[in-house]
């Protein structure tokens, strides 16, 4: 319905919004999943927020890292571990 397409757009909006305001800053990040294919470790912040995300350290995996943030999309944020 044309209801539920202005909803989607408006929330695709504001989800854009408060991805883009992480950029630049640094977040804590519980590492949850191993590298992937494109050597991008996972985790979620506090705020439940997916991350993935680069790092030299390999010990990682179940522990807090501190990542900044340098890219968004919809549903997820990227970045480094510093």
């Amino acid at each position: 319905t044309e209801r539920m397409s202005r909803l989607l757009a408006l929330h695709r909006e504001n989800i854009t919004a408060i991805n883009a305001s992480y950029v630049g800053k640094t977040v804590r990040v519980l590492c949850e999943q191993d590298k992937d294919e494109k050597g991008l470790y996972g985790g979620k912040t506090s705020g439940f927020k997916l991350v993935k995300f680069e790092s030299e350290n390999e010990d990682i995996l179940g522990k807090f890292v501190d990542v900044k943030i340098d890219a968004f999309g919809e549903s997820l944020l990227r970045g480094k571990a510093q």
